[in-house]
């Protein structure tokens, strides 16, 4: 295993993964039925986008030390995302990749949700 590797093994990693799957599900019905008029699909797109956004930064840190050497230069995940808010400001935390991140999860989670729904019956 390179260096690259070893972000995305961290045990926080994996916890905030099942983390983001639970949200995910535990926000669904609430989204669906105040905002989506019981649309699974629109449902399933607006709560992939909300866990997007709410998990980008930690995916900009995690992608940050899967770079060559970047687990190697950053002792830790929050020793990274110090250097890249001291070089490059907060706003790369939040918004980098987040509109490519947003239309990949989106449309996943509409699949995914829509799926349930109509395997789950009325």
């Amino acid at each position: 295993m390179d260096d690259g590797d070893k972000p995305t093994c961290r045990p926080c990693l994996t916890s905030q993964n099942g983390g983001t799957v639970g949200f995910r599900f535990f926000v669904f019905d609430l989204i669906v039925a105040e905002y989506c008029h019981n649309n699974a699909a629109l449902g399933g797109a607006c709560v992939g986008a909300l866990s997007t956004v709410l998990n980008n930064p930690v995916d900009v840190v995690k992608s940050e030390m899967q770079q060559a050497q970047g687990a190697a230069r950053y002792p830790s995940m929050l020793a990274c995302a110090r250097h890249l808010v001291a070089t490059k400001g907060p706003r790369h935390l939040l918004g980098a990749g987040l509109s490519a991140r947003i239309v990949k999860i989106s449309l996943g989670q509409a699949v995914i949700f829509q799926t349930v729904a109509a395997l789950s019956g009325p």
